[in-house]
């Protein structure tokens, strides 16, 4: 994961926690007295009709079931879960029906969507130094570069993302983790001034529409689009699919915006929360 940004905030996003005991049925995904063999079926019901999408892939389905099940322990009377477990369990279960909807490619074309995503501030500038991503966060990226296809790259966020191509000592579990996802996708690094790039990586350096229509023809699933300035020149060719906005509580003033060039007309697709205080914004072009 390379980072994010967005360039509004709306307040409804940021709800005020309930006290433990009190009505935690205020998440939209199960109603009152919905039982939980409901649940699937309304994920397969969000997920669209069957000239849109695929049906919901059986490693989604079993992640659904999962957090379906411990989203609907928690919420039993006489379980005695705190807000912040509730929260985790709701978010997975948003996160598997999320990733499911957001499976847009028509049955059999076999196409990967190029997705951006970076994190960004409240006045809209992205910063790798500035945001430390809490341990949820973390493992949502873990998360996302295991189940990616692939990234590309500009050359500045390519080799400041070499740093996970080198062992560290200091690193913890997660670290090694992402480090592992990483250095198990493949890459294509967009540039002309490279000679060389490293392990399981590639180099575009001419014909960058031509070389990303040929990757999204022969790839299936999810590639991540990593840095703005590079994502700018694929928006201008109409090759972004998604753009993923994780919106934090911070205000830097000034630096590098999500957006390099005119933001092109969106259309908001899923919004939800991670851990604490992050916001996940998925947009398409409109």
């Amino acid at each position: 994961m390379a980072g994010i940004v967005a360039t509004g905030y709306q307040s409804g996003f940021l709800q005020a926690r309930q006290p433990v005991g009190q009505n935690v049925r205020r998440y939209p995904l199960l109603r009152p007295g919905q039982q939980l063999a409901e649940v699937t079926a309304v994920a397969e019901h969000q997920v669209a009709d069957d000239d849109q999408a695929p049906a919901i892939p059986q490693r989604l389905e079993s992640q659904i079931d999962r957090a379906a099940r411990a989203w609907a322990f928690m919420r039993t009377p006489k379980t005695n879960c705190d807000m912040k477990s509730v929260d985790l369990a709701y978010n997975r279960l948003h996160n598997a029906i999320r990733t499911a909807r957001m499976c847009r490619v028509r049955k059999g074309s076999g196409m990967a969507r190029l997705v951006f995503g970076m994190n960004q501030s409240l006045d809209g500038y992205v910063d790798h130094m500035a945001f430390a991503p809490s341990p949820t966060l973390f493992r949502h990226f873990i998360e996302e570069a295991q189940g990616q296809a692939g990234s590309v790259y500009g050359r500045q966020m390519y080799e400041v993302m070499r740093y996970w191509d080198d062992d560290h000592p200091e690193w913890d579990a997660e670290e090694r983790a992402f480090a592992a996802a990483w250095r198990n996708q493949p890459k294509w690094v967009v540039s002309r001034s490279l000679k060389s790039v490293g392990p399981n990586a590639r180099l575009v350096e001419d014909d960058l529409e031509g070389a990303i229509r040929e990757l999204k023809a022969e790839r299936d699933g999810e590639i991540e689009v990593a840095g703005p300035d590079l994502a700018q020149s694929l928006t201008e060719l109409g090759l972004i699919d998604e753009y993923r906005i994780y919106l934090h509580p911070v205000v830097l003033g000034h630096g590098k915006p999500y957006f390099a060039g005119p933001r092109p007309p969106l259309r908001l697709m899923a919004n939800d929360r991670i851990g604490e205080d992050v916001i996940r914004l998925a947009y398409v072009p409109a």
